[in-house]
């Protein structure tokens, strides 16, 4: 069956009519594609002028935060010119630090070897004080001998005075006797007048006796003489005596003030030598100091070499990151301005590829600028951990600084003290010299003395010979006159009742004569003991003179040594001022390190402090670049909707 096609309408038509309608339409569906074409180019423009606005916006974004972040690289560059600065200081420091240290071992070196010398000084001056002491000893032994032996002459001295005031005494009797017994020769020529031609033989006889009692007198007298002249000498004597007593006090006391600054000077040694070893101590320990704070100071030394390291690949890091970011700063005023071209022409078929090349150029520098700044924080880290170090070691240095202070100053007062001490065993010993010297004086007048009471005694002796003989004169003359009164008996015998006055008289005289006998007798025993006394005197005397002559040798010899002495102590005294200079020198010498590590110190805090800013810099830094990158995908996003 053949199949029917069904007719539309406009195939019912005419044909003419068909071709004007399909004409028309046709321009009709041409008007409204060109209108739909021309609202949808409208709607694109429309669309890539705002996403062009968008890319201009993300463009002066971008250009804003790259001169933000350009700031944080300046405060970064900054931060890093300080810690060079510091770094610089540091080692200026350092240098200043290790003089010091050479300058303290160099006068620790000269303070041993003068505290040794000091050492040996001080033993050999102590040898010296306990020879002197021993000396000085030796002479008041020998002085007090020489007292003790001295008693002896005093008491004989004493003995003597008694006993020539004994024959004083008796002398008296007998000058009495003599001019009794002259006038009994008168009442005996009186009584041989009386009895006429019977008494010229008693006559004769008391003739003879007046002339014997007259010589007698005479003799008398001059034993009167001797004996004042005895009584001279005599106080002569004590008064040497006396003198001597006094020399003898005096030395005594001269000696006893001789060992006590020998004694006190003595233990001052001891004392001198305990701070001696002190000293010592302290000197090794400023050795071993010394050899700590040296190596500190290397270690500073390194630490500033690992922190100049560091700041040096920082800085240039820096100096790569600000090329960076001048090429980030030109690249995003590009992107400003192609975003402009395309905002102002959305055809410009060039400005979009030249926009993605630029987007890729700037996002590759930018990511350079953010490795550039993670090598930039890692540095920075190293340097805080290196700072944290390099401040322990700097308070270790500082602890040591001011050990090596505490030191040099108790090293300081130590010796000075010492040298004060020197001062005054110089001054005690000059003052020992002198006593000395005194007691050196004394015993010379103490020998003149005893020269003097020998010469005296050597007179006593010659006085009592003289007394002696007259003595002898006298006991002769005493028998003759004895003789003669017994030849009054005879005379008086042959004159019978005419001699009974003869009798009496001559009886009278012979009693005289006999009592004369006895005093002379009596004066003759006394002058014999005396001249036991006199001899024992003159040898204990003699004995005296001679220890005197020992003693001043010895007080001599104790001068000398005192002199040696004071040679000592004044080089002792010169090494102590030596070594108060080298002390002060050290003080000096630290406080200078002290101030060195002070600065060094408040070097490493303003490091520090700025390694601190610098790492927050860095940060700053790191959130702009990744900012920077965050915009920049902003952007290329943007580029590709556009190229879409």
């Amino acid at each position: 069956m053949k199949e029917k096609k069904l007719l539309s309408p406009e195939s019912q038509k005419t044909p003419g009519i068909m071709k004007v309608k399909d004409e028309e339409l046709k321009r009709k569906r041409e008007e409204a594609r060109q209108k739909a074409l021309e609202r949808a180019k409208k709607q694109t423009i429309l669309k890539r002028q705002a996403m062009a606005e968008e890319l201009t916006l993300s463009s002066e974004e971008l250009l804003a935060a790259v001169e933000q972040i350009s700031s944080s690289i300046e405060e970064l560059s900054k931060s890093m010119m300080q810690i060079s600065s510091g770094t610089e200081q540091i080692s200026n420091s350092i240098h200043e630090m290790r003089a010091a240290i050479y300058q303290i071992n160099k006068n620790s070196e000269g303070i041993k070897k003068k505290a040794n010398d000091i050492f040996y000084q001080t033993d050999k001056s102590q040898v010296q004080i306990l020879q002197s002491i021993n000396s000085v000893d030796l002479l008041i032994n020998s002085v007090n001998k020489t007292i003790e032996h001295n008693k002896d002459t005093n008491e004989n001295i004493t003995v003597l005075k008694e006993k020539s005031q004994k024959i004083s005494e008796i002398i008296s009797s007998v000058v009495l006797i003599a001019d009794q017994t002259n006038l009994l020769s008168l009442n005996a020529a009186i009584e041989a007048a009386r009895a006429e031609e019977y008494g010229v033989g008693f006559a004769v006889v008391a003739d003879e006796i007046r002339n014997l009692a007259e010589v007698s007198e005479i003799n008398a007298k001059n034993i009167e003489d001797n004996i004042n002249n005895l009584k001279n000498s005599m106080d002569y004597v004590i008064e040497d005596v006396k003198k001597i007593n006094e020399f003898f006090e005096e030395q005594g006391n001269l000696g006893n003030d001789i060992n006590k600054i020998f004694n006190d000077v003595k233990e001052t040694f001891e004392e001198i030598k305990g701070n001696l070893n002190k000293e010592l101590k302290i000197i090794e320990e400023f050795a071993d100091i010394s050899e700590k704070y040296l190596a500190s100071a290397e270690n500073v030394v390194s630490f500033s070499e690992q922190v100049a390291k560091e700041s040096e690949e920082i800085s240039i890091s820096l100096q790569e990151e600000e090329e960076a970011f001048n090429q980030i700063s030109q690249a995003a005023q590009n992107l400003v301005d192609i975003a402009e071209q395309i905002l102002n022409s959305t055809e410009d078929k060039d400005s979009l590829l030249l926009l993605s090349s630029s987007i890729d150029e700037l996002f590759s520098i930018i990511e350079e600028a953010y490795h550039g700044s993670e090598s930039i924080k890692h540095h920075l880290e190293q340097l805080e951990k290196i700072s944290s170090v390099f401040a322990e070691e700097m308070d270790n240095m500082n602890n040591l600084v001011l050990k090596f202070q505490e030191l040099s100053h108790e090293l300081l007062e130590i010796n000075n003290r010492d040298k004060e001490t020197v001062e005054l065993i110089l001054k005690n010993i000059k003052d020992s010299k002198l006593k000395v010297s005194d007691l050196v004086d004394n015993i010379n007048k103490t020998n003149k003395g005893f020269s003097d009471i020998y010469l005296n005694i050597k007179k006593l002796a010659t006085n009592f010979k003289l007394i002696n003989n007259s003595i002898s004169k006298m006991e002769k003359m005493s028998i003759q006159v004895n003789m003669l009164a017994v030849n009054g008996f005879i005379e008086a015998a042959r004159a019978g009742e005419y001699g009974n006055g003869f009798y009496v008289v001559s009886n009278d005289i012979r009693e005289l004569s006999k009592t004369s006998e006895e005093n002379l007798e009596s004066i003759k025993n006394v002058i014999e003991e005396i001249d036991e006394y006199i001899k024992i005197s003159e040898e204990n005397v003699y004995e005296n003179q001679k220890r005197t002559y020992s003693e001043i040798i010895e007080a001599n010899s104790a001068l000398y040594s005192i002199n040696e002495i004071e040679k000592t102590i004044k080089d002792l005294l010169n090494k102590y001022e030596v070594n108060s200079h080298s002390v002060s020198e050290i003080v000096i010498a630290i406080e200078q390190s002290k101030k060195a590590v002070e600065q060094s110190q408040s070097a490493v805090e303003e490091s520090f402090a700025s390694i601190e800013e610098a790492l927050k810099a860095s940060l700053e830094h790191e959130r702009g670049i990744n900012e920077m990158l965050k915009v920049t995908k902003e952007i290329m996003n943007q580029s590709n909707n556009l190229q879409s």
